[in-house]
């Protein structure tokens, strides 16, 4: 081969080298789907041509000598990126691996965990139990009678045993049969009056109970009168209103901050709250227990405060 063709062709080679690298380090970076095989057989296939066509000229001969040492040596690196790929070894995709999964994680926890950081020890059980007991109280006593509820008169009364038929019948006189009633009872009307027998007149004029309707009478009269149900008084700085004010107060303070405000419910914010003042009133006794919105750490969170 003559001296220009061969330093025509030489050019040429130099120049596919550079871009087929660029292209393996495009693949290498995830940018391209597949590596370049068909280039790199290209080039491979016209390196061997110049190999076997080399002129006499040393400076040519330098020229192509360092060529070819470059291309072994970047042919023996992508071999091995390849290899490490194939395996899952390759140190870029591992860490793009662990980046997924550390961002996978940081969201399962932000969807999980309502985050209420409060400076407090844990929860003992006796305050917990003794919260919920004073919320059924402070329910019980602030609810109003339901009137909407059926009259029913205890076991043993006069209301809740049938009518005694009259001696005469049941529409003796024109009277009619006194019916059980579960709301306010009506006005009765009676049968005409019969004659009294021997034995109710020797009993005083009154006839004589059956032994059950004595039984019934008894144990009504030895059942205890009911116990009024006691009224709890409000928590200070407790209250409906002061809990939804402070809910959404926490909920613009995390919604600035730049923290997840669709998983926080105002149940949960008020449950937690209810089960930390007892603890705290214990701690500091005569004295307001209220809660305040702070950013601690670059996170937002309550904070109790003890108020004279």
């Amino acid at each position: 081969m003559e001296k220009g063709d061969f330093e025509a062709m030489l050019k040429e080679a130099e120049g596919r080298l550079d871009r087929l690298k660029a292209l393996y380090e495009q693949y290498f970076q995830g940018f391209e789907r597949i590596p370049p095989a068909r280039q790199r057989e290209a080039l491979e296939r016209h390196l061997k041509q110049l190999r076997r066509q080399q002129p006499r000229n040393t400076a040519l001969k330098f020229r192509f000598q360092t060529l070819w040492q470059r291309w072994t040596t970047l042919k023996n690196y992508w071999n091995r990126i390849l290899r490490q790929i194939e395996e899952g070894t390759y140190y870029r995709d591992v860490q793009r691996a662990r980046r997924r999964a550390k961002r996978r994680d940081e969201r399962v926890k932000a969807a999980q965990a309502v985050e209420v950081d409060v400076d407090l020890d844990d929860f003992d059980l006796e305050a917990e139990v003794g919260a919920a007991l004073e919320a059924i109280q402070a329910s019980e006593a602030g609810a109003a009678p339901d009137d909407t509820q059926p009259n029913i008169p205890l076991p043993g009364s006069a209301a809740s045993l049938p009518a005694a038929p009259s001696p005469g019948g049941d529409r003796a006189g024109g009277g009619q049969p006194v019916t059980a009633t579960f709301a306010k009872p009506k006005a009765a009307t009676f049968a005409k009056p019969q004659p009294r027998s021997s034995a109710a007149a020797a009993s005083g004029g009154r006839p004589s109970a059956p032994p059950s309707l004595r039984r019934h009478e008894k144990a009504a009269a030895s059942m205890p009168p009911p116990t009024p149900k006691r009224r709890v008084a409000p928590k200070p700085g407790g209250g409906d209103a002061h809990m939804r004010k402070l809910y959404e107060k926490y909920v613009a303070a995390r919604r600035r901050n730049g923290e997840r405000v669709d998983n926080l419910k105002y149940e949960t914010l008020a449950k937690r709250v209810a089960q930390m003042r007892p603890k705290l009133e214990k701690k500091h006794k005569g004295k307001k227990i209220d809660f305040e919105v702070v950013v601690k750490d670059g996170r937002v969170g309550l904070k109790p405060v003890a108020k004279d």
